[in-house]
């Protein structure tokens, strides 16, 4: 009687022939021979990356907590998802600072409320 758990036998052809696969499924997606074009955003540093994205801090001065106007801020964040969906290789960047400064995010979203 064989045993019940056998260990597999490698199929080094499998991963080259996924990895061709998939090669030809990016050229045909981006309609490029070769290596695709790096993008530039990947490349800058992170706190540059940053603050492209999120420009200076919020100006709160004349901010009216009593009767909330919210529309400067909403305004101010779909400029930044504008910016992220023009320019994707931002996030790579941005991704890094906020990895490499947590407590950025969190009051990062209290200063752009």
């Amino acid at each position: 009687m064989p045993p019940l758990l056998q260990k597999p036998e490698p199929r080094p052809q499998l991963f080259e022939d996924s990895a061709a696969a998939f090669q030809d499924l990016l050229r045909a997606k981006h309609g490029t021979e070769g290596e695709p074009e790096v993008d530039p955003d990947i490349l800058l540093p992170a706190d540059e990356a940053y603050a492209e994205i999120i420009g200076g801090p919020f100006d709160a001065t004349n901010f009216d907590f009593r009767h909330p106007d919210y529309s400067p801020i909403f305004q101010r964040r779909t400029e930044a998802l504008t910016i992220l969906q023009e320019r994707p290789g931002l996030l790579v960047p941005v991704r890094k600072y906020y990895a490499d400064n947590p407590a950025r995010f969190y009051f990062g979203l209290v200063e752009h409320v």
